[in-house]
């Protein structure tokens, strides 16, 4: 076989009538190659043609040209979504967050977002005195017996026996003096710079969209990872607003959902007494068969019964909460050069180490690819230290051969035997 394949290679080189598209060919300064850089394919998927693979590679150590579809990229993962990391962490997600006390579920939710950006994709999203990490017996997270890591925040609403809104301001004044180790005392304080709950009759923390944008977008621009990989996006319905815009926000989130973004959520209902509610949640799962949102309330972890059909309450179903609707989502959006870092949150008991959340049984591999030469291209996923080697999958297009994974491509030569 390897005679016939040197055979061939003569044939390239004499024969003038070979069928090479010349306009791509002047693209590329050809090398002579040897017999281990020829692949014929099988012949009996080709009786009447036979096709030759040729590595032009630089053999001499002189410049290359090369056809510019080659990726030369990085072997940096870009941001990726992962929906089975994204279920687990989420219906986990019970005790280290924001605790929800006096109204304040939009700090709380907006703890649960920002901690699963860190925790999943890059550690410097919050800062680490604001962290805390989780034991697993093993890299398994697809069990439901432990807690996600995520914030560590243990200031507590007291009444001091002043009134109720001089107690509230009390609370504030503490978390803000605390803010360096308590992540609420960081969001209460930009919430107060920017004007809110600076009320001498201040009832709750609750929020209203305007405030929840508000203190999104400070968050982002605080934060030099956010400000430069990130957009804030949100979209919001009022009691005024048209059905086809309702609509339009549940198809939107359905269709997030189903890419696999977590979103934060907030929406009415109206209980069985009567008695009107708001709330805002993350939403983070959807069922497209039975058509229903799935979203963690914050509240811990215990049970909702909502007409008499109780759920976990990491796991709730919205469309039957928000009876009154959905009337709003944020999150934010990355780019492609947002880099991995490793949070390494995940204390695995069985091997006594710290491992970020990439080396745990849900991650899933996304690959990013460097071309090496037109045998082989470098691959690198986040959860591996260094990259591997793996060869061409070309596939014949026109004119080229063209590697499905890594891009890279060469003219394939035609030869009538």
């Amino acid at each position: 076989m390897k005679k016939k394949n040197i055979m061939l290679l003569a044939l390239f080189f004499i024969i003038p009538n070979v069928n090479v598209n010349k306009a791509n060919m002047e693209k590329l300064t050809i090398y002579h190659c040897g017999p281990e850089d020829v692949f014929v394919p099988n012949q009996n998927n080709n009786e009447n043609n036979n096709y030759e693979m040729l590595d032009y590679l630089n053999n001499n150590g002189t410049n290359l040209e090369i056809n510019p579809s080659i990726n030369f990229g990085t072997l940096e993962s870009s941001y990726y979504l992962q929906k089975d990391f994204i279920y687990y962490y989420f219906y986990n997600q019970g005790k280290n967050i924001i605790e929800n006390q006096l109204g304040n579920c939009g700090l709380t939710a907006i703890s649960m977002l920002l901690s699963y950006y860190d925790i999943y994709w890059n550690d410097d999203i919050i800062p680490n005195q604001y962290n805390i990490g989780t034991n697993l017996s093993s890299s398994d997270d697809m069990i439901t017996s432990y807690d996600s890591p995520g914030i560590t925040d243990d200031i507590k609403f007291e009444n001091n026996g002043e009134s109720f809104s001089e107690s509230i301001k009390s609370f504030i004044n503490i978390a803000i003096l605390n803010k360096d180790t308590s992540f609420m005392g960081l969001l209460l304080d930009y919430a107060v710079n920017q004007g809110y709950f600076t009320k001498d009759d201040i009832e709750s923390l609750g929020v209203n969209y305007l405030m929840m944008m508000s203190l999104l977008d400070k968050y982002l621009m605080s934060n030099p990872i956010l400000l430069e990989h990130a957009k804030l996006k949100s979209l919001h319905v009022g009691v005024d607003d048209t059905e086809y815009r309702r609509f339009y926000l549940m198809g939107t989130i359905k269709n997030l959902l189903i890419e696999g973004h977590p979103l934060i959520v907030g929406g009415n209902g109206v209980d069985s007494s009567g008695i009107k509610y708001g709330h805002v949640c993350i939403a983070y799962d959807y069922d497209q068969k039975n058509d229903i949102i799935y979203g963690n309330m914050g509240w811990g972890k215990g049970t909702v019964t909502i007409d008499g059909v109780s759920y976990p309450s990491t796991r709730v179903n919205l469309n039957a909460y928000f009876n009154n609707g959905i009337e709003d989502y944020y999150y934010y959006e990355f780019d492609d050069n947002l880099t991995h870092k490793h949070s390494n949150k995940y204390y695995i008991l069985s091997t006594n180490e710290y491992v970020c959340s990439c080396q745990l049984n849900s991650h899933t591999h996304s690959y990013a690819y460097l071309f090496s030469t037109f045998t082989y291209h470098k691959k690198k996923c986040i959860c591996m230290e260094d990259y591997e080697l793996e060869k061409h999958n070309y596939s014949i297009k026109g004119e080229f051969l063209v590697c499905s994974n890594c891009g890279a491509s060469k003219p394939y030569i035609h030869l009538e035997i």
